[in-house]
């Protein structure tokens, strides 16, 4: 079994912190511009455009959603009084 040394530690960690970052921004850009899409496509004749829209924005939100929920561990350890 081979143990990570101190740099790949952190770039390991980086990477994570990056991964985190990034979903979080998705995911929030997704939420506010909600109500716009709303206005925009909404009450409108559905389109092979508009599904393709939809599709994509929320397929990717979910699959941000999973990545952040798979990135976030809780942890096992308790403080020693």
């Amino acid at each position: 079994m081979s143990s990570l040394d101190a740099a790949e530690f952190a770039s390991f960690v980086t990477g994570n912190y990056c991964i985190v970052a990034a979903s979080v921004l998705i995911i929030y850009e997704a939420i506010i511009t909600t109500g716009d899409d709303v206005r925009f496509f909404w009450g409108r004749k559905l389109t092979g455009a508009t599904v393709l829209f939809w599709l994509n924005k929320w397929l990717a939100v979910m699959c941000y959603a999973f990545s952040l929920a798979s990135n976030l561990r809780l942890s096992d350890v308790g403080c020693a009084d």
